[in-house]
């Protein structure tokens, strides 16, 4: 479900408004979602806080798929990360993700929670130093 195009390794990001945005807008540019889907994102996160941290280094920045087109993700690894909140942890490793349906999201989330279960995976990642090669050590599972 990953396209390589949209693979990005930035070195800081502002504050978590500019790290959503990164992690979505390629979705919107592509046709994959709407505007009115980072727009959700956003009232969503004012109503419930940074729902999408889903663990040390990792986010996975979505919403209710009413504004997704097609499925695709995007991958994206801020070297200085980003805080969401006081009370959440330093991110570095943000998914974007548009699922057409829910069949979609369970089975990356799957995918993505085989990798983010083990450490050295994401060691891994976060040691790419290329786009390319964060490309590949994702879609290899996170391994090199």
């Amino acid at each position: 479900m990953l396209d390589s195009k949209n693979v990005q390794i930035v070195d800081s990001v502002n504050d978590y408004q500019d790290a959503i945005k990164l992690a979505i807008e390629p979705l919107i540019e592509q046709g994959y979602c709407d505007q009115a889907y980072l727009d959700q994102i956003f009232k969503n996160t004012e109503k419930l806080g940074p729902y999408y941290v889903l663990g040390d280094n990792l986010a996975l920045i979505h919403a209710e798929n009413d504004h997704v087109k097609n499925s695709q993700i995007t991958l994206n690894l801020i070297k200085d990360g980003v805080d969401f909140s006081d009370d959440h942890q330093h991110i570095q490793i943000l998914i974007g993700l548009c699922a057409k349906d829910g069949n979609d999201h369970m089975q990356m989330m799957a995918n993505i929670a085989k990798i983010f279960t083990d450490q050295t995976k994401v060691n891994n990642l976060l040691s790419a130093k290329d786009k390319n090669e964060l490309y590949k050590c994702f879609i290899n599972g996170g391994n090199l």
